[in-house]
């Protein structure tokens, strides 16, 4: 009679060695070294100065360490390298700081090398967007809105006040242009400033010249006001079929020439009558007359 208990002996030995030679291989391989860069809260999209994490796995005594700029070459060489050192002892995370301000805005792509005492190497990449902006202070000194340019940026900053104009960080010196706008009549006064990097905290302050002065109408008589000319001498502005109502509010019109005030003359014409009336100015160093009609 076969004894069934020795043919089944041997198998469960076999089982229990191959069982054991799993585990010895597994305590053998050691896993694979990873790196990878990150940001504070793994933000993607950085401004002003970020921390930049260089971040290992199984990668011990770690020689030196490497974090550059490799995909744009407008970058010099010595913004390029954001750190460049060696390490004595083993850390999970190296940690740098990039001042992000010193960049024009767009994408970066990050490289980073570690080598160990052996000189065995592991590296990464990664992409970062720069979105860093400046805010430049308009003081508009004018009677009348002007609307500015600044590169392809436009818009608006309306009269006696100031406008923040949030724009893309600039390395070299842009041009704001301004004209003023908005008025029924009148001449346009047009303004160019040149910004330096370092002078874009300084507030840009538009004045009028003194070779004008601005209009405002109050009509207290019967009819609206049709029409007024500005003559300095043998030159005449006119404006037309602006329809002034007579109700004894005050009206702005424009910034017209100003030869000299003595000189210059306001025509008004209103129903079937025409007024002449000498410029005169309560302020002079602000030059705006209120024409009342009565």
């Amino acid at each position: 009679m076969i004894n069934k208990s020795k043919i089944i002996f041997p198998f469960i030995i076999l089982f229990s060695c191959s069982k054991q030679l799993n585990e010895d291989n597994q305590d053998v391989i050691d896993p694979d070294p990873f790196v990878w860069i990150s940001s504070i809260e793994n933000q993607r999209d950085l401004s002003r100065v970020k921390e930049i994490y260089i971040n290992i796995k199984n990668f011990p005594k770690v020689w030196k360490i490497y974090l550059s700029i490799i995909n744009n070459p407008a970058v010099d060489n010595q913004n390029r390298i954001l750190l460049d050192t060696t390490s004595t002892i083993d850390q999970d995370i190296y940690q740098t700081y990039w001042d992000t301000k010193l960049y024009p805005n767009g994408e970066y792509e990050l490289y980073a090398e570690l080598l160990d005492s052996s000189n065995n190497r592991i590296f990464t990449t990664e992409f970062f967007n720069i979105n860093n902006y400046k805010i430049l202070n308009v003081k508009n000194n004018l009677e009348s809105p002007i609307n500015y340019q600044i590169n392809d940026k436009i818009g608006t900053v309306f009269s006696n006040s100031f406008g923040l104009i949030e724009i893309e960080n600039f390395f070299n010196d842009i041009i704001l242009t301004s004209f003023s706008a908005g008025m029924p009549c009148g001449v346009s006064l047009s303004n160019s400033f040149i910004i330096e990097p370092d002078t874009s905290n300084i507030p840009i302050i538009i004045n009028p010249d003194r070779s004008v002065f601005f209009l405002k109408i109050q009509n207290s008589q019967n009819s609206y006001i049709d029409s007024v000319t500005i003559k300095n001498n043998f030159l005449y502005e006119r404006c037309n079929n602006i329809s002034i109502p007579n109700d004894n509010q005050v009206y702005s019109i424009g910034y017209f020439s100003l030869n000299n005030e003595n000189e210059t003359k306001i025509i008004a014409n209103y129903g079937n009558a025409v007024d002449t009336i000498d410029v005169n100015f309560y302020d002079q160093s602000i030059k705006i007359d209120t024409l009342i009609i009565n």
